[in-house]
């Protein structure tokens, strides 16, 4: 199991877009809010899985496709990053 964790501004960004679809749909919102957190695990097991993009990211991070909705992801391991 790969652990992840976040930094505090992007669990309050994750509570922001989950407040934000509950006004229409707390069920909508729920399945968000479990895709961010799949495709963060999904991420976490291979950080290096998809390809770099320097067209659209300075430094490099890698450009990952889940799903319907592309994504940038940095990944650091716990305790590297901001806290």
């Amino acid at each position: 199991m790969s652990v992840y964790v976040f930094a505090p501004l992007a669990k309050a960004d994750i509570f922001d877009i989950w407040s934000y679809i509950a006004n229409d749909s707390e069920d909508a919102a729920d399945r968000v809010e479990r895709e961010i957190y799949a495709a963060c695990a999904f991420v976490a097991e291979a950080p290096m899985r998809g390809h770099s993009r320097p067209d659209l990211t300075t430094p490099l991070a890698p450009f990952l496709h889940a799903g319907p909705v592309s994504q940038l992801h940095d990944c650091v391991p716990p305790g590297d990053g901001p806290d």
